[in-house]
């Protein structure tokens, strides 16, 4: 048998969390009728074993009884991960020339879990419906559940251990943020920008985060999601930063906004708008409030100052672990009419982008945890209309 232990990670964290969280699934498999668990989401799997990979594209499962030991299902190529990253002992594995699921079927009827009640990630974006399909003709003995958001609904609210990694990540974001700021400059490029950002994230301990930093200027501002793209940065310009750090997948993300020269009198009410927006979200996030109640009173605040049509997307989402295609955990949000009611230990990316078209767009955030009695902002980079 091949030893792994020379290459063997630490867990990030204890055997006893990890136990704490397999428990809380359990118990929630159990109100829920499900006697086996398979999860496809890498970020379920992580959160429940250590396993990470960034072959996470390929297909891969963890098999949770309500008792008995786990078991990952995943590539050949990626099954020593498991090994090295992991706690689990279980495993099995599939060839590129084979289908994984004959190996998902062949464990379960080997472990006679097969004719059991089996849950599944419905919600998954890792479980295609063609494969899904394919589950349910080859486990035509089982009784199927849906066993979407289980882990999810633990995950969203986050332990001291969690919360120190994402303090950590946060202390990044502030580093990188201020190599970005400071590379600023008419006639640089986007680029320029954007790599020394991305420089100080990798210096400063940050592993691959769930999406690249969105660093643009002038018009492209004004569109959500616009990021570099080699243009050289004019007089008159605002530019904009999105940057996001992770500490053994645990994010934090920030966003601020610059311009070279003066800005109009438009865009510097526009940044006002937008900073007090924020402002207010972090004076009205607490335990026991909903959702919907925190969204109404930013967008009351920031419609209040002229600037509600601008101002196009949610008040927040939950951020933690993440694999690309994105950094937010897509849990929790803070929307309109959301009935969520926030509880300690939750954390969520604060978002206020305010964008329009012909003017461009401006935008400050913050990672922000939910405490027993309001809130900790994670970062500490000046909130305020930066001018090169």
């Amino acid at each position: 048998m091949v030893s792994y232990e020379f290459f063997r990670y630490k867990l990030p964290f204890s055997m006893e969390e990890y136990e704490e969280r397999i428990q809380k699934v359990r118990a929630s498999m159990k109100k829920r009728d499900i006697e086996v668990l398979m999860l496809n989401s890498p970020e379920n799997i992580y959160y429940l074993t250590g396993h990470q990979t960034p072959g996470f594209y390929m297909f891969q499962t963890l098999i949770l009884p309500i008792d008995g030991e786990p078991i990952v299902i995943t590539r050949e190529a990626e099954e020593p991960w498991v090994k090295a990253r992991s706690w689990v002992t279980k495993s099995a594995y599939y060839s590129d020339q084979k289908d994984p699921l004959k190996v998902v079927q062949k464990t379960l009827k080997e472990e006679g879990m097969s004719n059991r009640k089996i849950g599944f990630e419905k919600k998954s974006w890792f479980l295609t419906v063609t494969r899904f399909e394919q589950l349910t003709t080859l486990l035509k003995n089982a009784k199927l559940r849906d066993g979407s958001n289980i882990v999810e609904n633990i995950r969203v609210i986050k332990s001291e251990a969690e919360l120190k990694y994402m303090r950590d990540a946060a202390k990044i974001v502030d580093r990188s943020m201020d190599a970005g700021m400071a590379a600023i400059e008419e006639g640089v490029s986007e680029n320029v920008v954007a790599s020394e950002a991305y420089k100080a994230m990798i210096l400063n301990g940050s592993v691959y985060p769930g999406a690249h930093p969105y660093i643009c200027s002038g018009k492209r501002t004004g569109i959500m999601h616009a990021s570099y793209e080699n243009r050289k940065i004019e007089r008159g310009d605002q530019v904009f930063l999105e940057i996001p750090a992770c500490v053994n997948r645990y994010h934090a993300a920030m966003m601020r906004t610059a311009t070279v020269g003066e800005p109009s009198e438009k865009l510097r009410k526009m940044s006002e708008a937008s900073i007090k927006g924020l402002e207010k979200a972090i004076e009205v996030i607490k335990p026991g409030v909903k959702s919907g109640e925190i969204d109404y009173a930013v967008r009351t605040e920031v419609t209040k100052l002229g600037f509600g049509q601008a101002f196009r997307h949610r008040t927040a989402y939950s951020i933690g672990i993440a694999f690309p295609p994105t950094w937010g955990e897509e849990i929790a949000h803070i929307r309109e009419g959301d009935p969520t009611v926030l509880r300690p230990g939750m954390v969520f990316h604060v978002i206020l982008s305010l964008r329009i078209l012909e003017l461009g767009g401006v935008g400050f955030s913050e990672t922000a945890a939910v405490t027993e009695d309001g809130v900790e902002v994670l970062g500490r980079f000046p909130r305020q209309l930066f001018l090169k």
